[in-house]
């Protein structure tokens, strides 16, 4: 029988990754806000980014550090738990 995955676990791995991801991309804007604009236009198929981007303000970066972080752990935590479900039962 395939093992288990710990929701928390992943969760807790997701969300780190996910957060570092925010991290570093905000320190990306923030040094270099044209380069990092146009590398993402080019991840995004050529959307314009720099027509909509705005000043990097502490609260924001805080804001999506938080939303990224969580929102990796929930994710992680839901696959965890979704692949744990689809399992085979145990007939003991």
């Amino acid at each position: 029988m395939p093992a288990t995955l710990s929701s928390r676990a992943l969760g807790l791995a997701v969300g780190t990754v996910t957060g570092l991801a925010s991290l570093l991309c905000a320190l990306a804007y923030t040094l270099w806000s044209q380069g990092t604009l146009e590398f993402f236009g080019f991840v995004f198929h050529g959307l314009n980014l720099k027509t909509i981007a705005v000043p990097l303000t502490l609260g924001d970066f805080f804001a999506g550090l938080l939303i990224t972080t969580v929102g990796g752990a929930a994710i992680g935590s839901s696959i965890a738990a979704c692949y744990n479900h689809c399992l085979p039962r145990r007939s003991d």
